[in-house]
């Protein structure tokens, strides 16, 4: 059964801090030149900071389209997206996201499977 996009949800996890990152998208920002100095840490710190000041509202979920997530996850096509704006740079960095449990309410965390500017 398919599930409802959850940006509540996102928005819990991430203000208990409860974020985590998948290890191929942090080593494709590790490697990625317009991200390269920036730390794993750094981002997920940024997002919650960012998250916290403006609140739910700056979560955006998307119906998820590639047929590799599609696949993994049938029941919950959905991704979310934070774009943090950064006084020293002239885009802003986005953050891609997936709810790593849908059905826990009470205790959920993220991946970040994407971030870049």
């Amino acid at each position: 059964m398919e599930h409802a996009a959850r940006p509540d949800l996102v928005h819990k996890a991430i203000c208990a801090g409860q974020v985590q990152w998948k290890p191929k998208a942090a080593e494709i920002m590790r490697q990625n030149p317009d991200t390269r100095g920036f730390t794993t840490n750094w981002v997920k710190g940024i997002l919650c900071e960012f998250v916290l000041a403006k609140g739910r509202g700056c979560i955006r979920a998307r119906r998820e389209t590639n047929e590799y997530w599609l696949e993994a996850e049938p029941d919950d096509p959905w991704w979310y997206k934070v774009n943090i704006e950064l006084e020293d740079r002239p885009k802003r960095l986005f953050v891609k996201m997936r709810l790593v449990d849908p059905d826990d309410e009470d205790d959920p965390w993220v991946d970040i499977v994407g971030c870049h500017f």
